[in-house]
């Protein structure tokens, strides 16, 4: 069964949280990685200072990436919203009318003969019902284009908080081997080594899920083809059966 509005609202909500709390402990250790050997900065070889320089800097440009993300939070779960609401508030009571345009409403139009009786049954109702399946099948195009440019973002999400899990017990390790001292050339290399390359991995797949984003809003040239589509509007307008 697909997600609801609200399953994929706190799904989101949660993923943003869990960023969040990621870049805290990502901030946090390297702060105690920093503090650990400054205070033994005379002792430590020049690598290790590299490793601590280069730890920070990944730390500064992950700070970065969340920043900008977070402005986005809103906006997406608006997307998610509005694509709901072309279902529940367009699509959903539109296709409802669409059986119920035969139906004659006074039993007398059914015996309504000759060519006015014809016509009106043949023309108007047929002109009618292809108007009411058109705004439904519309509705739903254009609530998937928003759900999709929604879920881009998601994905971008959900492969950042997945990727920050990893750099997390990275400078996890390096923080406990700042505060001992013991093998601490080694940890902080290792360390700097392992979060530059998930970084370099998280960056590329970002942008793969970037590329695809941007495929999907560009794709507003379909949604101007669907509302500029009159082929079941004659001349832009609803028929005269619908409008009287």
């Amino acid at each position: 069964m697909p997600p609801t509005f609200a399953e994929l609202e706190t799904s989101w909500n949660e993923s943003f949280s869990e960023a969040k709390d990621a870049i805290g402990q990502i901030q946090n250790f390297f702060t105690q990685i920093d503090n650990e050997t400054s205070m033994a900065v005379e002792i430590l070889s020049s690598a290790v200072k590299v490793g601590v320089k280069r730890l920070g800097e990944l730390k500064d440009d992950l700070v970065a990436m969340y920043n900008e993300a977070e402005p986005h939070q809103l906006p997406v779960i608006s997307l998610m919203k509005q694509s709901f609401a072309w279902l529940d508030n367009v699509k959903s009571p539109i296709s409802n009318l669409s059986p119920q345009v035969t139906i004659w409403r006074d039993q007398n139009l059914s015996s309504w003969g000759g060519g006015a009786g014809r016509a009106y049954l043949l023309e108007k109702t047929t002109q009618q019902k292809a108007a009411i399946d058109d705004v439904s099948k519309n509705a739903d195009k254009i609530s998937e284009w928003l759900m999709d440019i929604a879920q881009r973002n998601v994905e971008y999400m959900l492969e950042f908080v997945d990727k920050l899990g990893v750099i997390v017990g990275h400078y996890a390790g390096a923080a406990a081997a700042a505060a001992t001292l013991v093998g601490i050339a080694e940890a902080i290399g290792d360390a700097a080594d392992a979060v530059a390359a998930v970084f370099a991995e998280m960056v590329d797949q970002l942008t793969d899920v970037a590329s695809r984003f941007m495929l999907a809003v560009s794709d507003e040239r379909k949604i101007d083809s669907i509302t500029t589509d009159n082929t079941a509007l004659p001349g832009g307008k609803w028929p005269e059966s619908v409008v009287g």
